[in-house]
Formats: structure tokens, sequence, C-alpha cells
């Protein structure tokens, strides 16, 4: 066996290197050729045992190495569990894809628009304060003004318009209101 691609990086230098775990690589299909040569009659030793390296640990590591791309195959494209799609009136909310769908029709929402949707359902018909709001979404990013909630919730009213059960409401001063009447 030989290493074709190799990685080390030293922690005294190179530092503006990448390793290649933290890049993202391109999705595709890749092959992996295994070639088991068979035995000659002349590599038998004088025990009847085969003096070559032998072919089983090869055949463990590649079924190995075939379960847990499976799994992660598995992990990436299982169909999503009830606990990802939350009934929000006439909606189904995805968490997991950043989707609302009414029907047939799908809308697609940022991840701060999913976190901040999020929030507000945890607490649905509570008014959860703009402090933890921007909190939460936010963190501390400090990319995020005095308005951006505001907009941030005008987009989500927007998205959320087709089903009159729901609102947001804002409580002045205080902060936000996810309303469902079901």
């Amino acid at each position: 066996l030989a290493v074709v691609y190799s990685f080390e990086m030293d922690r005294s230098e190179y530092q503006d290197i990448v390793p290649c775990q933290s890049r993202t690589q391109p999705r595709s299909c890749y092959r992996l050729v295994l070639t088991i040569l068979e035995q000659q009659p002349n590599m038998l030793a004088s025990t009847g045992t085969p003096s070559a390296f032998p072919v089983y640990p090869l055949v463990a590591g590649f079924l190995f190495v075939s379960g847990i791309v499976a799994f992660v195959f598995w992990q990436k494209n299982k169909p999503l569990g009830k606990s990802r799609l939350i009934k929000l009136g006439n909606y189904i909310f995805d968490q997991q894809n950043a989707l609302l769908i009414m029907n047939d029709e799908k809308t697609e929402l940022s991840s701060k628009e999913v976190d901040l949707l999020s929030l507000l359902y945890s607490s649905v018909n509570e008014t959860v304060k703009k402090e933890t709001l921007l909190q939460e979404v936010w963190g501390d990013e400090g990319s995020y003004v005095g308005r951006t909630l505001d907009v941030f919730i005008s987009k989500l009213r927007g998205k959320l318009q087709e089903d009159p059960s729901i609102k947001i409401l804002n409580a002045r001063g205080v902060g936000y209101k996810l309303v469902v009447n079901e």
C-alpha cells in the first residue's frame, strides 16, 4: 500500500495552510478499487498455508470502511423524523430544511428566520423578550443593530401571511409573541 496524498501540519510553522479535514470536498461519486490477487500454488509453504500476506484482513477492512461510508450516507440522507416537522396552523415548518410548506407550495427560510421562528414557537402564545430573541438568535455576533430583529420579524410575517390563524404580535417595548389560533 502507498500513501498517494499526505498532510502534516507543524504547530510552529505554516499556520496559513488549511488542512484537508476542514476543506469542503465536492459531493461526487467516488470509486474504491480493491484488487485481490489469486494465490499461486508455489506460494504455499510446506504446511499448506499461504505464505503471502493474507487477504482476509483486507476484506474485513474493506467491509468495515464500506459500513462506515454507508452509515454516514444514511445519516445525511435519512428521511426526516417527526420531531423536525412542526405543524404551525396550515403550514408545516420544516426546521432541518428551512422550509415553510403549505399544500404543495414551499417557502424558503434563512437560517436566522428558522432560529427566530423556532424560538417563538417554543413559547407559542407567550411574549418572548427582545433581549432573549437577540441573544438566542444572534448571540455575540455583534452584527445586528436595533432594527435587525424588526426586519426579520417583518420577513417572517410576510412568509406566514397566507394563514390568517398565525400572527406575530408586537408587545411594544417588551418583545414579540407568536399567536396560533387553531
